[in-house]
């Protein structure tokens, strides 16, 4: 599996967007390296690689980024609407991409959280920059590690088990869908929605330390995820709980 960002700007000019492309074998962090480009020029940028040795997974945590077996991809988002939800907007985009290219159906676990065959197969991290820059990782495990997953990630972690040569058009077309969507903002949330593995889900959650249980209900505009608990419904962001299935 290789990166190629000939190929990728190719691909991309046939859509009419525009990016600087950076394609790498291996590199510490997508979203690090994008950060820094986004620095020297006025251009959006895509940042792809086959490896990062210091990959970034949601709440400070690192995401698992051997070679030759994952997709790891970081775009830019100029000026980014703060009334975009990106994450949403990457979700929805990344499960047509996975679709359209490798005719996989994966579904988002709240948030950011993309799952196929009974595990998790893909992370998405969205950082915003003091300049209105949003920063969209995306990490995706296309085949199985030769030496399997780590054993802290190792009973939750699944993969597409695909062929990994389309990986440049994958990138291209989470690109072209998320940039639809963002321009068609409106379609974001019913998608997420119809998407959602969560909504309509019995739960367990823990919030403030304590171990709860409700119904996953819906997501709100905000990204905040409403549970119904006694016949009362509340809001929680993805900062303040951790979700799992019952």
């Amino acid at each position: 599996m290789s990166f190629s960002s000939k190929e990728i700007s190719a691909l991309l000019s046939e859509t009419g967007y525009t990016a600087d492309v950076a394609a790498f074998s291996c590199t510490t962090s997508t979203n690090d390296i994008a950060r820094s480009l986004v620095k020297k020029t006025n251009f959006p940028v895509i940042v792809v690689a086959d490896q990062q040795t210091k990959g970034k997974g949601s709440h400070g945590r690192t995401f698992f980024s051997p070679g030759d077996t994952g997709f790891y991809m970081t775009f830019s988002v100029p000026e980014a609407d703060p009334a975009v939800q990106m994450t949403l907007a990457a979700g929805v985009a990344s499960v047509q991409a996975i679709y359209e290219v490798y005719c996989r159906k994966v579904w988002i676990k709240w948030i950011n959280d993309l799952i196929y065959d009974g595990g998790k197969v893909s992370g998405i991290l969205c950082e915003r920059m003091s300049d209105g820059t949003v920063l969209v990782g995306i990490g995706i495990n296309i085949m199985m590690p030769k030496e399997g997953f780590p054993s802290d990630i190792a009973d939750t972690a699944s993969v597409l088990g695909a062929d990994p040569r389309p990986v440049n058009r994958l990138a291209v077309s989470i690109y072209t869908h998320f940039m639809d969507l963002i321009e068609h903002r409106d379609r974001i949330l019913p998608m997420y929605r119809e998407n959602c593995i969560t909504l309509g889900k019995k739960i367990r959650f823990t919030y403030e330390g304590e171990e709860q249980y409700g119904l996953a209900s819906d997501v709100d505009e905000d990204g905040l995820l409403i549970i119904v608990q006694d016949g009362i419904s509340r809001k929680f962001s993805s900062g303040e709980i951790s979700v799992r299935a019952i």
